[in-house]
């Protein structure tokens, strides 16, 4: 295997463990300058001090637009680790190769997958039998017919038995009670880092790296709040026009506001329908590689 336990062709590693509370918003291009980049001739100001709004007005709304992203796609952007992911145990699901979607997606490395009842360790499946789908958050258990058929491997007779045996003992777990043993409740333990990396290459990114639509979204979310605020701040809210008038030098200012509406109303809609599209694709994107076992 490459790299060590528990990784090899199947499941590279990418990013150390150590590492993944190091990785900020900055390092994917999500910054206050990419937002005002967007916004040229718009500055926001406090209307009382007429200086712009602080940085950190735009860190929180990108903090937001960042949840937002997460919640709607079912994603996580920033890496994490998941340590001891609990599944159940389903007869389909497992006799379809211990088919598993991830609660969260996309799948960096895996650390871990092993069947266990109350706590006890029955088998830690080896990691040349995983098959990872990142996009997805998917991962199947695939053992080679020639370890099923001889124990090869390197545990004996263990390791073909382990893949096979989990009907045996989720049955025996409930020879008890009468139950039927086609459930167990979480008989599966998963250890896994799920989200993005920074892309490497301009333009290019791999499936465990940061989309460039992906941050277009962020950045267009972070940019309707910027342009709501924008909006109640250039005349103040539900203000059409304003005329000033100083020793015989005149201004007025006409907007689109109206009571209901501020004056980047039109902004925001054509933003609206950016993020619109954007969805789209996204969720193709991270749409499940299976939906039917």
């Amino acid at each position: 295997m490459q790299n060590g336990y528990p990784y090899g062709e199947n499941n590279p590693k990418r990013v150390d463990l150590d590492k993944i509370d190091s990785f900020t918003p900055d390092m994917y291009g999500l910054t206050p300058s990419a937002i005002k980049g967007y916004m040229v001739g718009m500055e926001t100001k406090n209307p009382e001090t007429g200086e712009p709004l602080p940085d950190s007005w735009y860190w929180d709304i990108i903090e937001s637009a960042i949840k937002k992203a997460e919640d709607v796609l079912d994603i996580v952007i920033l890496p994490r680790a998941v340590a001891r992911e609990h599944h159940d145990y389903y007869d389909s699901e497992y006799n379809s190769y211990a088919f598993t979607t991830l609660y969260k997606k996309p799948i960096i490395q895996v650390l871990k997958f092993k069947l266990q009842m109350n706590n006890f360790n029955v088998f830690n499946y080896p990691p040349e039998w995983w098959k990872i789908y990142p996009l997805a958050g998917q991962i199947q258990i695939f053992p080679s017919p020639l370890m099923q058929a001889t124990g090869m491997g390197g545990s004996g007779s263990s390791m073909s038995l382990g893949f096979m045996s989990a009907p045996v003992v989720v049955a025996n777990s409930f020879a008890f009670n009468g139950a039927s043993g086609n459930y167990a409740p979480q008989a599966f333990d998963i250890d896994y880092v799920a989200g993005f990396l920074p892309p490497k290459r301009y333009a290019v990114t791999q499936d465990f790296e940061f989309p460039a639509e992906l941050r277009q979204l962020v950045i267009k979310y972070a940019m309707k709040e910027a342009l709501q605020q924008w909006g109640r701040l250039i005349i103040g809210a539900g203000i059409a026009g304003r005329s000033f008038s100083i020793d015989g030098i005149s201004e007025s200012i006409e907007t689109t506001q109206s009571a209901m509406y501020t004056g980047s109303r039109a902004d925001i809609d054509i933003i609206d329908q950016d993020i619109s599209d954007l969805l789209d694709a996204l969720r193709a994107k991270f749409q499940p590689q299976f939906t039917e076992l």
